[in-house]
């Protein structure tokens, strides 16, 4: 791979991974100052360890990515920015936004969301990355 191929990759994923960092930092911040009047301190820790998983999820796909081919590393790290941005956008608009009655649907929902989409990334190159079948001359897919 050529040195400035390696270097892009090398700064899309290290901005992949502040901006989750400063994404998820927001939106706890935002998850607690939304449900700063609830008297339950255990109902807004457990909220805020909900928003705060797919960021977590995302930190450790990009970890874990480090082994794999240069397009799905990119994949991952473009992934990672968009979630991140998507979800904080949502947190603040909710915070700051409008008024509306029951907000906490949004801090049930958005997380829920990512996690989906995690699920399908992560399927998407299980799936993608097992060997195809082998053929033999006739067309017959013969098990690997």
């Amino acid at each position: 791979m050529p040195q400035s191929k390696a270097r892009a990759l090398v700064l899309l994923r290290s901005v992949a991974v502040i901006a989750t960092l400063i994404g998820a930092a927001t939106s706890v911040a935002v998850t607690l100052y939304v449900g700063r009047r609830n008297p339950s301190v255990t109902l807004l820790l457990l909220f805020a360890l909900w928003v705060l998983s797919p960021f977590v999820a995302a930190v450790c796909a990009n970890v874990f990515s480090m082994r794999w081919s240069d397009i799905e590393r990119a994949i991952v790290a473009c992934t990672t920015i968009a979630l991140t941005l998507a979800s904080t956008a949502i947190y603040a608009y909710v915070a700051f936004g409008p008024p509306r009655p029951k907000v906490a649907r949004v801090f049930l929902l958005t997380p829920l969301v990512g996690w989906v989409v995690a699920v399908i990334a992560g399927g998407a190159f299980y799936f993608s990355r097992q060997a195809p079948p082998r053929r033999r001359a006739r067309g017959d897919i013969v098990a690997p």
